[in-house]
């Protein structure tokens, strides 16, 4: 388990490694962009504030109970703020040029836990608009409020009132007659009533003036004020957009979807990439891994730069052939590739020379005869060639073979293009002509046609000492390297291992028939 999170892990580096500059690039881009709409296109919000205070009136309840009531009541007038008699009034003293619904959209109410108190905040794009709408909201309600509150007395407070009018009234009128009678002493009974009458008017007017009274202080006891605490001033920066916060969410989002896509795309990438899967899931050595080399005709790279690295690459691979199979010596190998462009006639070239610059008697065939590689490479014409000796029986292989500038080095060309390829690489006149290759040269090395393209590898490879599988990193499909190995199992082949082909391949612009 260990040993599969690290592969995973050095999987995740590698994807990192190849994909960092296009993560850059679209990550720095979209943080531009970002910056500039932030800065530029969207529009500043500014945010006002104002602190509104809910007074409870007194009561014999518990400071918990008291609590609790208070702060139902900032959750009920904080809805009522937004009501649209309020908003109505709000857009009339101010003048504004919106809807109830759009200044609705513009209000944030909130009553802060565990206190008496309400935030109000206002968002406009004008720092000065949002604090008057802020102020005048709170100015709005507050009067509303109080109107409302006031409603709940006015009738019981206006009756009593009419009646202490009336009785001030009557205590005047009986005063006055009083004063009339006092003076005549044949009507002391009269006077003797009058003064009864006034005094009790006296004692109604006192008694409705207690009432009237205690009206007032249960008013007073029994209503809620609101006081604005905090009045709303012009924010100086604004709220929206956040700049910093909008780059820095554009980038990371981005970073982040990049990220996801590459890895999807690397998921769903079926090629071979590292020797780990060719270990994993073909089962089979990694004997040499070229990299870094490019093709030009006539100039093969282990000619040309013997002292380059990917040079030593090539005679590493010489040596691990060479140790493949220690107990029977590899006299002849078949070099072959599971699909097109993956750069098996490159490897056959080049490993060809190296073996020849060891000191070693090498005959390379190309045994490709649909679309032939090897007279390029070594700049050779491409007559006669390996087609011609099955027309012309008679001719030796060694007439057939052209002399290359490394010593001990031959190599038979494909010749012209038959229409039967197939049926030439499978006939008797193949193995004679093999035979012979066998007896005049040290090891015969064979570039033959992909697998999954022809069946020419699976028809040469049987009569092989070994075949040796060339796979295109980044280009090679793992399925058809599992079902090239099928088919050279099938035929009874020995594979010896594989060499991992870093180069570039381009297109390639010939199909095999």
């Amino acid at each position: 388990m260990e040993e599969t999170n690290e592969l995973d892990l050095r999987s995740y580096l590698n994807i990192l490694k190849r994909w960092w500059w296009l993560l850059v690039i679209v990550t720095a881009l979209a943080a531009v962009i970002s910056f500039l709409v932030s800065t530029f296109l969207i529009e500043r919000v500014y945010e006002a504030r104002t602190i509104l205070l809910i007074q409870t009136p007194d009561t014999q309840t518990s400071d918990y109970t008291s609590l609790i009531t208070s702060e139902k009541l900032a959750n009920t007038y904080s809805q009522l703020m937004t009501t649209r008699p309020v908003l109505v009034d709000v857009i009339n003293r101010l003048n504004l040029k919106k809807t109830v619904e759009g200044l609705r959209n513009s209000i944030t109410i909130r009553p802060i836990p565990n206190t008496q108190l309400i935030e109000v905040k206002i968002r406009n794009s004008d720092p000065g608009m949002a604090a008057q709408i802020a102020n005048t909201l709170a100015s709005v309600y507050v009067e509303q409020h109080q109107a409302m509150q006031a409603y709940r007395f006015k009738e019981s407070k206006q009756r009593i009132t009419n009646q202490l009018a009336q009785l001030d009234q009557q205590s005047k009128d009986t005063k006055t007659m009083l004063d009339t009678v006092s003076s005549n002493p044949d009507k002391q009974v009269e006077k003797d009533i009058l003064q009864v009458l006034l005094g009790q008017y006296r004692q109604n007017y006192t008694n409705l003036m207690q009432i009237y009274e205690e009206i007032q202080l249960t008013e007073a006891s029994a209503t809620a004020s609101i006081i604005q605490m905090e009045n709303a001033y012009p924010p100086e920066k604004p709220v929206s957009p956040r700049v910093s916060m909008n780059t820095i969410l554009a980038a990371v989002v981005v970073f982040v979807l990049v990220m996801g896509t590459i890895v999807l795309f690397e998921s769903l990438d079926n090629t071979i990439k590292k020797s780990e899967q060719v270990t994993l899931k073909l089962h089979l050595p990694v004997l040499g891994s070229i990299t870094g080399h490019s093709f030009e005709p006539g100039k093969p790279v282990t000619i040309t730069q013997p002292r380059a690295s990917v040079a030593e690459a090539f005679r590493t691979l010489r040596t691990n052939i060479q140790f493949a199979n220690v107990d029977s010596p590899i006299g002849s190998l078949l070099i072959t590739s599971p699909m097109l462009g993956d750069g098996k006639s490159t490897v056959a070239s080049n490993l060809a020379i190296v073996m020849a610059q060891s000191g070693q008697q090498v005959i390379l065939i190309d045994a490709d005869l649909r679309r032939p590689r090897l007279h390029a490479i070594f700049a050779l014409k491409n007559r006669p060639g390996l087609s011609r000796m099955f027309v012309q029986q008679d001719v030796p292989l060694s007439e057939a073979l052209q002399a290359t500038e490394v010593p001990g080095l031959s190599v038979l060309t494909a010749g012209y293009l038959p229409p039967n390829p197939l049926e030439l690489v499978g006939s008797d006149r193949m193995n004679m002509i093999l035979h012979q290759a066998q007896e005049q040269a040290d090891i015969v090395l064979i570039d033959a046609p992909p697998v999954s393209a022809v069946s020419d590898a699976a028809v040469l490879a049987k009569r092989m000492d070994g075949v040796l599988l060339v796979i295109s990193v980044g280009k090679t499909q793992i399925d058809a390297s599992q079902e090239t190995l099928d088919q050279l199992n099938r035929a009874g082949t020995k594979i010896i291992g594989v060499v991992l082909n870093d180069k570039k391949a381009k297109k390639s612009r010939y199909y095999y028939y």
